[in-house]
C-alpha cells in the first residue's frame, strides 16, 4: 500500500472527526473507486479504521464496501498518524 495515501486518508478522517456526517470520496485522493475500496478494506483489516459496511460482493478479487464511506479512526490509526508527525 502507498503509505502517503494511507496517511492522507487517515489525516482526512482525523480532520473531520467532529463533523456529524463526513464521507470520504475516491476523488479526494485521485483514486478510482476500486483502488480506493481496496485501500480502505486493507486499512480496516489492519486495524487503522473501523465502520466500513461490507456490500457482500467481490469484484476483481476485492471485497466491495457500501457507500457512503464514513470510517472512524481506531487507536492504532491515531498512533500511526502521530508517528508520522515525528
Amino acid at each position: 500500500m502507498n503509505y502517503s495515501v494511507k496517511t492522507l486518508i487517515l489525516s482526512k478522517i482525523h480532520e473531520n472527526r467532529e463533523m456529524e456526517y463526513f464521507a470520504l470520496k475516491p476523488e479526494m485522493f485521485n483514486l478510482s473507486m476500486l483502488e480506493f475500496e481496496k485501500i480502505l478494506v486493507s486499512m480496516q483489516n489492519d486495524g487503522y479504521i473501523m465502520g466500513l459496511i461490507d456490500a457482500g460482493a467481490i469484484e476483481d478479487g476485492v471485497r466491495r464496501i457500501a457507500q457512503p464511506y464514513c470510517p472512524k479512526l481506531t487507536q492504532r490509526g491515531l498512533r500511526y498518524l502521530r508517528d508520522q508527525e515525528k
